[in-house]
């Protein structure tokens, strides 16, 4: 199957994709993109919401599947479900909330403006 020999070529030479490797003259480069079920591909937009709002650090899919990364050093998580994404997002809010409330501050997203 043409995917799979143009993930190995890709793996052994570390290189960007190009329509040279399909025999085509041109340098210029050519992307695959998955096909994923509306469930992913929903889980997916959302997560690269909060990936935009820094709340999640990577995002991608591999074989259909939508992995996330949270913080730079951690392990990546499959999300089979929104709830596993809205799991994620509760987790780094509650953290969110202790750090500011171990800062002194009393109360998360209230002004004292009124």
């Amino acid at each position: 199957m043409l995917v799979q020999r143009v993930g190995e070529v890709r793996r052994q030479t570390k290189r960007f994709l190009s329509l040279e490797l399909l025999g085509i003259q041109s340098q210029a480069p050519f992307y695959i993109n998955e096909q994923l079920t509306k469930c992913n591909y929903y889980i997916f937009k959302e997560a690269m919401k909060m990936k935009k709002h820094k709340v999640l650090s990577a995002v991608f899919t591999r074989r259909a599947l939508v992995y996330v990364r949270q913080k730079v050093n951690d392990d990546f998580v499959c999300l089979k479900s929104m709830e596993d994404l809205l799991a994620l997002d509760l987790d780094s809010a509650a953290a969110t909330e202790t750090a500011v409330l171990s800062a002194g501050v009393s109360q998360v997203g209230h002004s004292n403006f009124r």
